[in-house]
């Protein structure tokens, strides 16, 4: 065995040293929304119990008795609500507004057809000469029209979170706990929790829950 150190040592003596073999490591990041984060300790700590206000909804609009749940039925043309409701689209506010801090709700929607969800200025306009847009004081979306299933066994589940002082209304997809969308703005006054339903949308039921 040792008669063959030499020719082993006299092999490896002229072996080359392998270069240094160099990388880099590329940095990869996943972004999330901020939103997204937290989403059940917004819900915990911000949750609000609303209910709507009869007085302010359209003469189509037909309010449940707990003041917890809104459908559509189409009324004859010479019924009119009162001077406090919207007398030109089918909306509703709640009986609540807001107009600091951080505030939560849930809304659940059954059926098919469009809808709006969002927030209005109080002093928004009720009379329909408005269009409801962020220039003029309503912040709104259609959410997910074509989640709606067919069965009105289905459940759409909403969330709003309204940030006062940020200037923040953000939406999310309860159903798959996902970040849909924010409105950002100056909020000046109070704001109230608003909900409409499309004429021809016979089939949808909106509630607070």
């Amino acid at each position: 065995m040792l008669t063959g150190i030499e020719n082993s040592y006299n092999t490896y003596d002229h072996l080359k040293t392998p270069a240094v073999f160099s990388y880099k490591l590329k940095k990869e990041s996943l972004s999330f929304p901020p939103h997204y984060f937290g989403l059940q300790r917004i819900i915990s700590t911000f949750q609000e119990d609303l209910m709507l206000d009869p007085e302010t909804a359209h003469p189509s609009l037909i309010i449940s008795r707990d003041r917890k749940s809104v459908i559509l039925r189409m009324t004859r043309p010479n019924f009119f609500g009162n001077s406090q409701s919207f007398s030109f689209y089918p909306a509703v506010h709640s009986c609540e507004g807001f107009d600091a801090r951080r505030h939560f709700w849930q809304v659940e929607v059954r059926g098919t057809g469009a809808l709006f969800l969002g927030v209005c200025k109080e002093t928004f306009p009720r009379d329909g000469l408005t269009s409801p847009t962020p220039q003029m004081g309503c912040w709104q979306i259609q959410p997910f029209r074509s989640s709606c299933s067919t069965r009105n066994t289905e459940v759409l589940q909403v969330g709003i979170f309204l940030d006062y002082e940020l200037g923040e209304v953000s939406f999310y997809n309860l159903n798959t706990r996902s970040y849909v969308y924010t409105f950002t703005g100056k909020f000046t006054e109070k704001l109230m929790p608003y909900f409409s339903i499309e004429p021809s949308s016979q089939a949808v039921t909106i509630t607070l829950s």
